[in-house]
């Protein structure tokens, strides 16, 4: 139970994001509130996958699992800081933007299968990748040269994920998934309504960040993988879950448009545009 609500607790950064900046909201109060809800369920998923692989792995001592993951994770972040900055020092002398792209693609893959070895789940190592890049001085040049692909990357990402959906529930479960779809949407919603009024917005931004924040996101689908493959989580119930997960983030878009309705904004109608920081997940995802 615990696995499930923390998967389904996270919300959509890649698709947020996207969204509120092709709007030109992302300075404003909605987007910086968002914006903040979304940073601090990406920081919690480091912990969290720690967490489930502690718990799974049948048996052992768990302290010395403790001892296994602080040390691989220190490992791979003093790898970051001292590897990764001559190499990008040597690239940046290159004028090479291949070799941007490169070494980032490097140290993702790189850094997910140092987790991946010390028995941690990959997606621990990639998302510390993210942070490591995000850190680098020559974060500006790698979001640059990454970004003709970022989209191709998460879709391979979605796509893949999609490959492992059962659509066959909804055949199985025809009553049961959109009440499931129905109650997540207008659970979390209710949550961030509450938080964003209390944060100072309006009611009708107040229901908009509801309804932006409310689907699940693309962490859910690494949190039932993860969960599932440590044992916290049966096969039947992670397809569930994942289906659930899934048709809330379809639902997105169609959220946003109502939100902006409920704003008396047409959809159409962006506010002034503004530049908004790189989120470290579209740089592993």
């Amino acid at each position: 139970i615990l696995a499930v609500g923390i998967a389904l607790a996270f919300s959509s950064t890649a698709m947020v994001m996207p969204i509120l900046s092709e709007r030109g909201q992302t300075g404003a109060p909605l987007g910086r509130f968002c914006f903040a809800i979304l940073l601090a369920q990406d920081l919690a998923v480091v912990p969290m996958l720690v967490g489930l692989d502690l718990a799974g792995g049948g048996g052992g001592d768990p302290w010395v699992k403790v001892a296994i993951a602080f040390a691989a994770t220190c490992a791979v972040l003093a790898a970051g800081r001292w590897l990764l900055r001559p190499l990008f020092a040597r690239a940046a002398a290159t004028r090479a933007r291949e070799a941007f792209l490169a070494i980032t693609l490097l140290t993702a893959v790189g850094a997910a299968a140092a987790t991946g070895a010390a028995g941690l789940s990959p997606a621990l190592g990639a998302f510390l990748a993210g942070v490591m890049l995000g850190e680098s001085e020559y974060r500006h040049e790698v979001e640059i040269d990454i970004e003709p692909i970022r989209g191709l990357l998460m879709g391979l990402f979605f796509l893949s994920v999609g490959m492992g959906i059962d659509f066959a529930l909804l055949a199985r479960f025809p009553v049961a998934i959109p009440l499931a779809v129905i109650g997540l949407v207008a659970f979390k919603g209710a949550v961030v309504f509450l938080l964003a009024k209390r944060a100072g917005l309006p009611a009708a931004r107040a229901a908009h960040a509801g309804l932006l924040l409310g689907p699940a996101g693309e962490f859910a689908f690494v949190v039932l993988g993860a969960a599932t493959l440590a044992g916290a989580l049966d096969s039947a119930t992670g397809a569930f879950m994942l289906l659930i997960a899934t048709l809330t983030m379809v639902a997105l878009p169609g959220l946003d448009a109502l939100g902006r309705n409920l704003r008396g904004r047409p959809a159409g109608d962006a506010g002034p545009a503004s530049a908004t920081p790189a989120v470290l997940t579209d740089l592993v995802l």
